[in-house]
């Protein structure tokens, strides 16, 4: 991915970095540095936007977090946090970009009113625009509150690639060991989670009465996403199905909740 990057001239209006776990995999941890964000950055487009995954599997430790969000960051100067799964928690996917993020509602509508869009987003309970910004976690400001210290990952000093404590994982290679993921997870959202989505919404060729009928839903949706994500982390069974009929409490008929709870029992 680095060397295609640096061999091309083609610019982008997004690319995204999906890396099997920054610390799995030897020099995985190099889609991490600052050098390859600022790659990534110089290809592309006005308006373009940088993803990346954040694999929380192996993120036992705060350190490991703050270094990698911080050095996206530093890197880009505006930045959102999503969290798109409807199951327990795997990962992250960060968002960088050069100007202020704003969400369109109308292409959203738009978007949805396609059928292979509408059906293939069904598939991991994103059924409407609403659900879509259930995974809104924070932006560059909230994160700040919770990254207030981090290593800068680079080339020439991989933080990440040498900090993760390995054992054998019964395969044949080594992985890294989850020490407190959720705990560090849990902390994570606890402080970072936030309500400024609502000054990232373009609400550009609506109505009133359409916006204010998606703002009451995407209010009453994010309500019930705190629930979902609390049900993701939790380390007790009992707690997570009891945010979970929380969460049904507020929209009883709410796909995400009843996969999750689905998953629980399992």
């Amino acid at each position: 991915a680095r060397n295609y990057l640096h061999l091309t001239e083609q610019k982008y209006d997004a690319i995204m970095s999906d890396c099997t776990g920054m610390t799995l995999f030897a020099e995985n941890g190099s889609l991490f540095t600052k050098d390859y964000f600022k790659c990534a950055q110089e290809h592309l487009n006005e308006h373009g936007l940088f993803m990346s995954w954040i694999d929380t599997y192996w993120l036992g430790s705060t350190p490991i977090v703050n270094s990698v969000i911080g050095t996206v960051m530093e890197t880009f100067p505006y930045v959102t946090l999503w969290c798109p799964t409807p199951e327990p928690l795997g990962f992250f996917v960060i968002v960088g970009s050069m100007e202020p993020q704003q969400f369109s509602l109308q292409h959203l509508l738009r978007e949805f009113d396609k059928p292979a869009v509408r059906d293939s987003l069904a598939k991991i309970t994103l059924c409407d625009a609403a659900d879509i910004f259930r995974c809104y976690v924070a932006d560059q400001n909230d994160i700040r509150r919770f990254v207030r210290q981090y290593t800068v990952n680079t080339d020439d000093e991989p933080f990440i690639e040498f900090t993760t404590v390995y054992e054998p994982a019964g395969r044949s290679f080594s992985a890294p060991v989850d020490r407190g993921g959720r705990a560090t997870l849990r902390a994570f959202l606890q402080t970072v989670a936030s309500n400024s989505l609502y000054p990232h919404l373009d609400w550009s060729g609506l109505d009133a009465a359409t916006r204010a009928r998606w703002l009451e839903r995407i209010t009453k949706v994010r309500e019930v996403a705190l629930h979902l994500q609390m049900a993701q982390i939790a380390t007790m069974q009992d707690e997570s199905l009891l945010h979970c009929m929380d969460g049904l409490r507020i929209i009883p008929d709410y796909p995400a909740l009843w996969a999750m709870k689905g998953w629980i029992e399992r």
